[in-house]
């Protein structure tokens, strides 16, 4: 959605629903962020994405040992 006097700001991305003056979320904030825009990061979703992103990484280096053996 939309906010601001002639509703041309869009409203932060990881908010469900912002009040229309304001932009601040009003609705709840997508699964792991936080803040009064939805802009900050909770603890849980930094873990979720550093484990990811570890895993990944541990995969690639497998697949390339496995390929180059």
């Amino acid at each position: 959605g939309f906010y601001g006097e002639t509703c041309s700001q869009r409203c932060p991305v990881n908010c469900q629903i912002c009040n229309m003056t304001t932009g601040e979320c009003i609705g709840g904030c997508t699964t792991g962020f936080e803040g009064a825009r939805c802009e900050k990061f909770t603890r849980g979703a930094f873990f979720m994405v550093f484990f990811i992103a570890v895993f990944l990484s541990n995969f690639i280096l497998n697949e390339h040992k496995r390929i180059h053996i």
